[in-house]
């Protein structure tokens, strides 16, 4: 902790451009210079522990050496919580109004910084509206919106726990702001009930329900109600039997309103199955036709995962069109493990949404992706490889080992020698034959490739398996036309100078536009899907897509750029503009997954980065012989 003392002379070096003697600090804090030096030698041990920040120059004075930095190591020193908790304390269980410069106070940076602060503040809590008046900034919106950014709030606190036992630290946390008594009476009264009537509940929804509980129970005490109800819900037992119990436990009275509103609760997190028409079970159907369709997946009609899937779409359509989002702690990582299931859903969804009246986050879409994946991999067969190589032991050993690491761990792979592969009969039991040379008996389902197999083959052999493609011919074309025939080739977009993941959109949109590839809404298509959920990816690549009604020509527009910029979570400097138009939504996972291959490719990524113009660009996809 920072003296009073202490945090003057720092606010003395933040304030100058040079560096300060020991004597003019004294003389500025009314201390001795003697004073001064042993203030700055135990400053120097906290603020420098991890990176130097104050810096001695001998017969010069002393200065800061990173403000930035600075910034972030007083708060520390001065606070065992992070800013935004800070902030969002006084947001929600303070005065509910707080001025910038009691923020400042309170988080010891400047004015700007918090601005910058409240714009994470914001997304934390759901996109909320932060209004700031001449007062300060406040959150608005009517009760259920207000609740929400509570909910969204204790979501963020569970994030935020480090020990082994994350659900009791987080209990802990969320008695510091609701009391100890709530929080013990909703835990009790809804853990109980859940035993004797519901046999299997995700810890997920658990978790959600119980948070959304303790809220609503906190803001009746403060006086505070829903004045609506949410649409088509009425009272049921399970709902009197919980807030009945709440009420005895807690000496508060639940409303009509309110009891709807926690039936609403249960049917968003599934405990209560949400009720739906004719019509809309029908459509509910022909989405998931349509996915398995696109994602190239059989499901019969008895098959456990389809009625599974489409009562899970009933609820989740509910939670949108009611505007209650539910967190999935896993939804980064579903992006980026099952990054080609997850695009394809969206891209299929696209079509719905004005139909539904909805729209699709990434939440919802990473829930959808696990059901897709689960099916995906429980659905895979046994398929064997064939390998005839006469290189060498070492040679084939090496093809082996890439292929069982790349290729799904239900793959088995055989080798065999080109004088073995020529008395072997029954070759029908292999879905593919792979051979580094010339065959005499070649099937239709036999592939030469290289003796080292490239990235490239291993991801058309993938692809091959999984589509279970046996043609050689349309083999071997899909190699060659890989990326060529979806690239647009008459816009350059490489290295530009934009700035902004706005004015990349815009640009970018408005030339696809002007070259007849897209409509004039494509734009507006692009930026709501950015706001539901970012595109960017950790390798510093965002793939922006808008909706395939918006597109009249199926196209992917390849951008890059001088300098990263910060997209959404991530910097980046490459950008594909996904444009898949309504005749070719079949296609859509084949795009995706070309796109994918690029990104898993580092050495490929490099080229394109280094690429200074268009035709650079597909010279890069030339030599690696995907384009002629």
């Amino acid at each position: 902790m920072l003296s009073k003392r202490q945090s003057r002379i720092l606010s003395l070096l933040e304030e100058s451009k040079r560096y300060l003697t020991a004597e003019e600090i004294a003389q500025s804090t009314g201390v001795s210079k003697r004073t001064v030096h042993s203030e700055l030698k135990s400053m120097e041990e906290d603020l420098n522990s991890i990176e130097k920040i104050l810096i001695r120059k001998r017969g010069i004075g002393i200065a800061i050496e990173n403000k930035k930095n600075l910034e972030s190591k007083t708060f520390e020193l001065n606070s065992d919580k992070s800013r935004l908790q800070v902030i969002m304390e006084n947001l929600l269980f303070g005065e509910k109004i707080i001025s910038y410069n009691r923020l400042s106070e309170l988080l010891f940076v400047s004015k700007s910084s918090i601005s910058k602060e409240l714009e994470k503040v914001q997304k934390i809590l759901g996109g909320i509206d932060l209004k700031s008046s001449a007062k300060g900034s406040y959150l608005n919106g009517d009760e259920s919106q207000l609740r929400e950014a509570y909910i969204r709030f204790n979501h963020w606190l569970f994030t935020q726990c480090t020990s082994n036992n994350t659900y009791s630290e987080w209990l802990g946390k969320l008695e510091e702001y609701y009391s100890e008594n709530v929080v013990a009476a909703c835990k009790d009264v809804l853990i109980s009930y859940l035993k004797n009537n519901w046999d299997f509940v995700s810890e997920v929804y658990v978790q959600s329900l119980l948070s959304s509980l303790i809220v609503q129970t906190y803001r009746m005490y403060c006086g505070e109600f829903v004045k609506c109800k949410p649409s088509g819900i009425e009272s049921e037992e399970a709902v009197n039997r919980i807030l009945n119990e709440v009420s005895d436990r807690l000496n508060i009275d639940f409303n009509e309103i309110e009891k709807e509103y926690f039936a609403g609760k249960l049917i968003s997190f599934r405990f209560e199955p949400a009720a739906s028409k004719a019509i809309e079970q029908q459509l509910v159907h022909q989405i998931v036709l349509d996915m398995c369709s696109v994602l190239k997946l059989t499901i019969n009609n008895d098959c456990g995962i389809k009625a599974m899937l489409e009562n899970h779409m009933f609820s989740m359509l509910y939670r949108l069109r009611n505007h209650q989002k539910i967190e999935n702690p896993f939804v980064d990582q579903i992006k980026e493990e099952y990054g080609v299931v997850f695009q394809t859903i969206w891209i299929v969804l696209q079509k719905y949404e004005s139909l539904l009246g909805v729209q699709f986050n990434d939440e919802e879409i990473a829930y959808l992706t696990i059901y897709f994946q689960t099916f995906i991999e429980e659905n895979r067969t046994i398929k064997k490889l064939l390998v005839v190589c006469q290189l060498g032991v070492a040679t084939s050993e090496l093809i082996i080992r890439k292929l069982i690491n790349y290729l799904p761990a239900t793959t088995k792979v055989e080798r065999v020698s080109k004088q073995q592969f020529e008395r072997m009969k029954d070759l029908e039991q292999y879905s593919l034959i792979l051979t580094t040379i010339t065959l005499d008996r070649a099937k239709h389902n036999t592939i030469k490739v290289s003796p080292y197999l490239t990235k490239n083959e291993l991801q058309m052999i993938r692809e091959v398996l999984d589509e279970n493609e046996s043609s050689h011919q349309n083999v071997q074309k899909g190699i060659s036309n890989r990326y060529g025939g979806i690239f647009n080739q008459e816009i350059d977009c490489v290295k530009k100078e934009w700035t902004s993941k706005v004015e990349i959109i815009e640009a970018a949109s408005n030339v696809l536009f002007k070259e007849g590839f897209v409509s004039e809404k494509f734009k507006d298509g692009i930026l709501i899907r950015e706001n539901l959920g970012g595109t960017d990816l950790p390798i510093g690549i965002a793939i922006p897509h808008g909706k395939p009604q918006d597109v009249y020509k199926t196209t992917i527009l390849p951008v890059t750029l001088k300098r990263k910029i910060k997209w959404d979570e991530f910097y980046v400097d490459i950008v594909f503009f996904i444009c898949i138009c309504e005749e070719d939504r079949m296609k859509t996972k084949k795009i995706i997954q070309n796109i994918y291959s690029i990104m898993e490719d580092k050495e490929l990524l490099r080229r394109i980065r280094n690429c200074k113009s268009m035709e650079e660009f597909f010279i890069t996809f030339e030599k690696e012989g995907d384009l002629l």
